[in-house]
């Protein structure tokens, strides 16, 4: 009988063990949930920081390009007044 009545109290410091671990977990999760929450909102906040950055260097090409092409017509032209003078220098 003695047995019986040691194993009821080991039965209850199991519970009260798996109780205070069961309660740790929970804690745990709750803290690595916000935690995540926290990373996903960091990362969609980064990642809208990127495209529009993307977006940004798109501008800036597009606009490199175009001053390109318009450098580029004006050393003709440059090119061509040149040459004028030139032609009349050898007129004269």
């Amino acid at each position: 009988m003695e047995a019986k009545i040691l194993e009821k109290p080991m039965q209850l410091e199991k519970l009260d063990l798996l109780e205070r671990r069961l309660s740790r977990f929970i804690e745990r999760y709750t803290k690595l949930k916000a935690n995540n929450e926290l990373l996903h909102k960091r990362l969609q906040t980064q990642s809208e920081e990127l495209r529009e950055l993307k977006a940004e260097v798109a501008v800036q090409r597009g606009q490199r390009e175009k001053a390109g092409a318009v450098i580029g017509r004006i050393t003709g032209v440059l090119d061509k007044l040149e040459q004028l003078q030139n032609s009349e220098t050898g007129a004269q």
